[in-house]
């Protein structure tokens, strides 16, 4: 039998998923500037800010633009629970674009049939995925840049692959560009993140779990307003 909430209705959001987390990054930051957004859960003396995470994921974002990540593209994520993804995810959403993320544990045979499903055309990675993610990307046409995020202290080759450091910064007339592109990016239908079922359990045929923006910022306010 269907229940009706006691609490008011979420209203629908119509303003775009990067957009949306960019403002509120930019509040957070302006009203605490030193107010921690994300603590190591194995050194609390490691965190970011608000402030971090509006400037990070512009970064993001316009490293995104200078590869020609623009509308309904996607990126592929082979990362341990870090900080990072979230300025990943917005970077890519003020884009337009979206995210897949993978399991750190799949096999390259796993990684490469994600790849090609999800039609990613860029990877994050950690560094100690990095192998398994070379192999898999061999295979897959799409995939122009790797981009890997040192979580470890693994010697890297270098060869093929942008750095972190490529996109913690980026030039202020960037930064114009950016937030210009995420105006425009009024589509709030747009996927947002992709998940794609692992093609090797007993269950292959399974869908993909489409998320679009609507939903992500919905389903946001909905959890923001237990607090309130």
């Amino acid at each position: 039998m269907p229940y009706k909430s006691l609490f008011p209705s979420i209203p629908i959001e119509t303003q775009p998923f990067g957009q949306r987390l960019l403002d509120a990054f930019w509040k957070h930051s302006i009203s605490n500037p030193s107010k921690k957004a994300m603590i190591s859960a194995e050194n609390p003396e490691h965190f970011v800010t608000y402030q971090n995470l509006y400037l990070h994921s512009l970064s993001v974002s316009a490293f995104l633009e200078s590869k020609g990540f623009g509308h309904g593209d996607m990126a592929a994520l082979v990362l341990p629970n870090s900080w990072e993804f979230v300025e990943i995810i917005v970077g890519a959403a003020l884009r337009g674009g979206g995210i897949s993320g993978a399991s750190v544990l799949f096999t390259d045979f796993e990684l490469e049939r994600q790849f090609i499903d999800s039609k990613s055309k860029i990877v994050f990675c950690a560094d100690n995925s990095l192998e398994r993610v070379m192999k898999a990307a061999k295979n897959c046409k799409n995939i122009h840049t790797i981009v890997v995020l040192q979580v470890s202290d693994l010697e890297l080759e270098r060869q093929f692959i942008d750095s972190k450091s490529k996109i913690v910064f980026c030039a202020d007339n960037s930064l114009e560009r950016v937030m210009k592109a995420a105006k425009n990016c009024k589509n709030i239908h747009t996927i947002v993140v992709l998940q794609v079922s692992d093609r090797s359990l007993p269950y292959p045929e399974l869908p993909f779990g489409i998320i679009p923006y609507t939903s992500v910022i919905s389903n946001s306010s909905t959890i923001k307003s237990s607090f309130n």
